[in-house]
């Protein structure tokens, strides 16, 4: 466990080095998400949940002036949830934090890690199209914001979960990104892709254990599987922003 954080800390440090000089760049970020980014189980998820890491190491990174973030993290949402049109939609939370950072100084950021939830129910190509709603709703709405897909995080199979359907939308992500890439160029970028082989290898050090159907279940980061998460995060966000900042 300490040699993970290490290897994560010593790679964001190198990244920060790396950009040593260049524009600093504010960020207001807004994230989206299930149970996951709000930081069920935690303890003290206003402290603790992966956006409140994600957004204490970009603070300490150098290029970046300043911070703001907004957790629009959902416990059991789906992507479908969070489109404009759906009823009892999270749509407006996400709405009004993005609003509220229109006019702030900064680039305006959507951080998304969605799937998990949609996993039980929707087909690869459900999700995608949900999705591709959501991310189009976004970049409409927003014309200065740029969007980071996260990929999504391994969790347990037991009977009633599917891990394997969530596996299949990791390269609907991928290609959703390439088709905004044509649409909107420079405008939506694939985030963390570290998260799902991190946590299927240290899910007993890195999650909490919980039961579903009987069984083990794992899918909940813990404090440690949080931070890490958030530096993942945080990694993809930096990249992110500094491409930006070098193509301004």
């Amino acid at each position: 466990m300490m040699n993970m954080k290490v290897v994560a800390a010593a790679v964001l440090l190198g990244f920060a080095s790396g950009v040593s000089g260049a524009e600093e760049q504010a960020l207001n970020i807004v994230f989206i998400g299930d149970s996951i980014t709000h930081g069920y189980l935690l303890s003290a998820p206003a402290e603790e949940a992966p956006p409140v890491k994600a957004a204490t190491v970009l603070r300490g990174m150098s290029g970046i002036s300043d911070i703001h973030f907004a957790n629009c993290g959902r416990n059991g949402f789906r992507t479908d949830q969070f489109l404009p049109e759906s009823t009892d939609s999270a749509w407006p939370q996400v709405k009004q934090a993005g609003d509220s950072y229109t006019n702030a100084p900064g680039l305006l950021l959507f951080s998304i890690m969605l799937g998990a939830n949609d996993s039980v129910v929707a087909t690869p190509a459900q999700y995608g199209s949900n999705l591709a709603v959501l991310v189009n709703a976004l970049v409409s709405d927003y014309p200065a914001s740029h969007v980071v897909l996260h990929h999504p995080l391994w969790y347990t199979k037991v009977p009633s979960s599917h891990p394997d359907v969530l596996y299949q939308y990791i390269p609907v992500i991928d290609a959703l990104v390439g088709t905004f890439g044509q649409s909107h160029p420079g405008r939506v970028h694939i985030g963390d892709i570290k998260g799902w082989e991190c946590l299927k290898k240290n899910h007993e050090a890195l999650c909490f254990k919980e039961t579903r159907d009987g069984l083990p279940y794992y899918i909940h980061p813990n404090e440690a599987g949080a931070a890490l998460l958030g530096q993942y995060w945080a990694e993809a966000i930096f990249q992110t922003v500094m491409g930006h900042v070098a193509d301004c």
